[in-house]
């Protein structure tokens, strides 16, 4: 595989591919697939596979940050919006299980490129918010 450059890590969104698989492919991809469930003109949340029970998968919400702390949800929420200053403590990591068994979900499975032009997006913003404090080397 070539190193990414500068000149081919971001495309222009029609330039980028996805594939939309049934059940059986998407059980069969590794862990780390980047995905969404699809249904005709609809996608769930972005996710991440990881491990494939017989037929069954564990993944991680990519953007559900779970709030985390002593009191209720809904309490903490409560907070932030009437303290802009309030800082609500998260995860963004939190593996969940799919167990519906549903053999005619499709997947919308994004390609290697896709993948790559999200990490530059986020760290292009890493970079607007703390002034270039760079955390990936040119």
């Amino acid at each position: 595989m070539k190193k990414p450059t500068k000149a081919n890590l971001v495309k222009r969104k029609s330039d980028l591919q996805m594939r939309i698989v049934n059940r059986k492919e998407f059980l069969s991809m590794p862990p780390g697939t980047l995905f969404r469930k699809y249904e005709t003109n609809d996608l769930s949340e972005l996710m991440i596979k990881e491990d494939t029970w017989t037929n069954d998968f564990r993944y991680t919400e990519m953007l559900d940050n779970h709030i985390l702390g002593d009191s209720e949800d809904t309490d903490e929420i409560y907070k932030a919006e009437k303290d802009s200053t309030y800082d609500i403590k998260t995860s963004n990591y939190c593996i969940g299980r799919d167990g519906l068994f549903d053999d005619d979900q499709l997947f919308a499975v994004y390609s290697h490129d896709e993948l790559m032009s999200l990490i530059v997006m986020l760290v292009k913003t890493w970079n607007n918010l703390t002034g270039n404090k760079r955390i990936l080397s040119n």
